[in-house]
């Protein structure tokens, strides 16, 4: 018997029996672009996520199908659609991908040295700053580490961090942060419009004067939106939302078009101010003071990957909110 021989027949292990298991019809990599095009109803998104093309991607989708004896997606002018069939499996797909992650943290882990998938999300207000340092950081100091990102605003970045779908997310609040959270800083609320128009005309915009400007904001229960509600019913204005959209960059486009006004950070159009494409103007009486802070998954313990990005991240932001 060799050193590290169990002994016994083949097929057992100290005594216990083993079956070989049946060949598998699905690969990790696979469940992962299932559960991509599930999330975004989109073959092109899913594409742009993995670094591959959409064409590989589709090609993937119907070889599954073809395996699996069942469609997993309907193809509408919307974009993916899961069928009976996919909403049925895709709790399955979720969580023996999670599985797969903590695996392969563990090993990475005891690995001793930082490697593997960390899950960072990122409200859409601190994402152009933040990401391209962190992405050149993490490539210069941990090259094994690979980013997984999702842009989007606190309350679905809450959720993912509390069933354990992201590791670290960096998010916003208007009020008092939550126990499990840092405080990275502070940011104040700027109304944000075309270079021009006259109620940006000063530094400082007294909250009153929204009063029935057309606003572009994002969607409830966006922290801002609850803000802007809670504060206009305290003063007995009127507010005039014309929009609701949930991507930064559509907000900046429509208020730069002087179709709208809109509220974000200096810090996230700072550029666009500077070159004189936006206008901005800091929001008083009361100051709309956005509380930036840094949440951890609440689901697992946090790999060595994972803790070393949130370190990352909490010394870029200190940087950035100086």
């Amino acid at each position: 018997m060799q050193c590290g021989d169990a002994g016994g027949s083949p097929g057992q292990i100290a005594g216990i029996r083993v079956e070989a298991m049946a060949p598998m019809k699905f690969s990790l990599r696979n469940l992962e672009l299932v559960l991509l095009v599930a999330e975004y109803s989109s073959v092109t998104r899913a594409a742009q996520l993995l670094g591959t093309t959409q064409s590989f991607v589709s090609k993937q989708i119907v070889r599954l199908e073809e395996d699996w004896g069942d469609r997993l997606f309907e193809r509408t002018g919307r974009g993916m659609r899961l069928t009976s069939f996919g909403e049925t499996i895709l709790p399955q797909v979720r969580a023996l991908l999670a599985q797969a992650q903590q695996l392969n943290n563990s090993i990475t882990e005891n690995a001793g040295v930082p490697a593997g998938n960390v899950r960072v999300g990122v409200v859409p207000s601190m994402s152009p700053r933040l990401l391209p340092r962190l992405v050149a950081d993490i490539q210069q100091c941990a090259p094994a580490v690979r980013l997984m990102v999702l842009e989007s605003f606190t309350g679905v970045l809450e959720e993912k961090l509390t069933t354990g779908e992201l590791d670290v997310a960096v998010m916003n609040r208007y009020q008092a942060k939550r126990d499990h959270e840092d405080v990275l800083g502070y940011v104040d609320t700027m109304l944000i419009g075309k270079p021009g128009s006259p109620v940006l005309a000063e530094t400082d915009v007294k909250f009153e004067r929204i009063h029935r400007l057309p606003l572009v904001v994002p969607p409830l229960p966006d922290g801002m939106r609850v803000f802007l509600n809670r504060e206009a019913d305290a003063q007995h204005i009127e507010i005039n939302i014309r929009l609701e959209i949930n991507t930064i960059s559509a907000l900046t486009r429509i208020a730069a078009s002087g179709q709208a006004f809109t509220f974000l950070p200096l810090l996230a159009v700072s550029d666009e101010v500077r070159s004189g494409k936006l206008a901005a103007s800091r929001i008083v009486e009361p100051e709309m003071v956005r509380t930036i802070s840094l949440g951890l998954n609440q689901h697992q313990p946090l790999s060595r990957a994972a803790r070393l990005v949130a370190h990352r991240v909490r010394e870029l932001m200190s940087e950035l909110l100086e």
